[in-house]
């Protein structure tokens, strides 16, 4: 009997752990591959598509020698299936736990290859989170990320205050909090017109002033149609709303293709709700069915 407990105690710490699954977040939003990644040996490994396509490198496998190349313009990392023996820029190197093949797919450990390339990488026992840094990012999306984030924030609280609780106040205290409210959001507003933007980011802060003049839009309506009294206004700001929706998803793409030098495109939704907002001004284009396939992205 005791002979059998050692062996099931042997198999458990053999096995690599699948059954709780690991968050991998990439300067604070969360990156998902097709593969769970799971933990052997205290490490994380992730499928080699991850590399490629979560984090941006080229993968080269040559499936005669069994070596995977990962590489960026200033840096080629060489592993072979099986072997902690790795070259870094053609330097001899050990790694604590080798590539494998499992479940068709090739896990790389993604600590050694993610810090080798560049990025700080902490590990969050409690979520089970991988936090990965762009450790060269640009000042530009560490304020822009922050100033976005505060906005989003101040939105919802406006939203939550109005519709969930207007019932809960009195006339005087919904106007004391709109006011501070609107104080607040406009003193993010502000930041957010006067920075001083990168070439690299036009494209992306464009946007961002469209989203900051939607919500000074949406400020002015809920002084009209909520402290005001004026249903027509609800309407209004439900569809401001919803291109601002739009838009925030528009900037969040344009900021990736901007993180990684590539020129940011609308995808296909966005163009067809952007189209349909241009032809008719006084036409919802919630009413296009082309639209909601967007909207359940969002």
């Amino acid at each position: 009997m005791k002979r059998f407990l050692i062996f099931c105690l042997a198999l458990l710490i053999a096995t690599p752990v699948f059954a709780k699954d690991i968050k991998i977040t990439l300067d604070g939003k969360e990156i998902k591959s097709d593969v769970s990644a799971y933990i052997e040996n205290s490490r994380t490994l992730v499928p080699i598509r991850f590399i490629s396509e979560k984090l941006g490198y080229e993968v080269k496998w040559n499936d005669e020698t069994r070596v995977v190349n990962i590489l960026d313009k200033n840096k080629t990392i060489e592993l072979k299936l099986d072997s902690k023996d790795i070259k870094v820029n053609g330097k001899d190197l050990k790694m604590d736990v080798a590539p494998v093949i499992k479940k068709d797919r090739t896990f790389v450990p993604l600590r050694f290859v993610a810090e080798h390339m560049g990025l700080k990488v902490d590990w969050d026992a409690n979520s089970y989170t991988v936090i990965l840094q762009t450790q060269n990012q640009s000042p530009y999306f560490t304020e822009i990320n922050g100033l976005l984030k505060e906005l989003s924030f101040k939105n919802e609280e406006l939203k939550k205050y109005f519709f969930a609780g207007e019932e809960k106040y009195s006339r005087t205290e919904i106007e004391s909090k709109f006011e501070i409210l609107r104080n607040d959001i406009q003193t993010t507003l502000d930041k957010i017109r006067n920075m001083n933007v990168p070439a690299e980011n036009a494209t992306s802060h464009k946007l961002i002033l469209e989203i900051s003049d939607l919500t000074s839009e949406i400020l002015k309506e809920y002084r009209t149609g909520i402290l005001d009294g004026n249903s027509v206004h609800a309407k209004k700001i439900v569809d401001i709303q919803t291109k601002l929706a739009v838009k925030t998803h528009e900037v969040v793409n344009a900021l990736e293709a901007e993180k990684t030098g590539k020129t940011y495109t609308p995808d296909l939704d966005t163009q067809i709700f952007n189209r349909a907002g241009e032809v008719d001004k006084n036409k919802n284009p919630l009413e296009d069915e082309l639209i909601q396939s967007l909207l359940k992205k969002i």
